[in-house]
């Protein structure tokens, strides 16, 4: 299985702003810097976070981001789900393209549905809060991030 940037980075947001103290807002700039992901990019994903209900978005000078939730009630199967255009593993799933000429006989759509599946029952058996079990931990990763200036980090 294999999730997409926009899928990744919507989880990054997610823990980033699940480690900032309660109501705390923070800047998509700020989380930018911190994770190297274009600010025009991650603008799209705290987008579309916040039209999940996942963060709220606060507009103005003083404005910024926080998690709409706590973090326990953030589902990470369900999150992976919004997040994902589609689960496609293989030609088979895809309806749009052409049949194989084995798929009346071949299992393998059938294993590949079964592991996709499990695959997804393991994430929603996990909430942020799950992720976020070494929070002090992450803080810490993170402020030393944000002291590092960027162009040391790609050297």
């Amino acid at each position: 299985m294999r999730l997409t940037s926009f899928t990744e980075y919507s989880l990054r947001v997610l823990l980033y702003l699940g480690t900032r103290p309660k109501g705390q807002l923070s800047s998509i700039k700020e989380i930018s810097s911190i994770y190297h992901i274009s600010t025009n990019h991650l603008s799209k994903i705290v987008y579309e976070l916040g039209k999940l209900g996942l963060i709220q978005t606060i507009r103005g000078r003083n404005g910024g981001i926080r998690l709409a939730k706590d973090p326990e009630e953030i589902n990470i199967g369900w999150v992976v789900r919004q997040t994902e255009e589609d689960f496609h593993q293989a030609a088979c799933f895809d309806e749009s393209k052409q049949g194989c000429i084995i798929s009346s006989a071949c299992r393998l759509k059938s294993v590949l549905s079964e592991a996709l599946n499990a695959y997804l029952n393991v994430l929603d058996s996990y909430s942020l809060q799950d992720l976020l079990v070494n929070q002090k931990t992450l803080q810490r990763l993170f402020e030393q991030t944000a002291q590092i200036p960027r162009r040391e980090l790609t050297e």
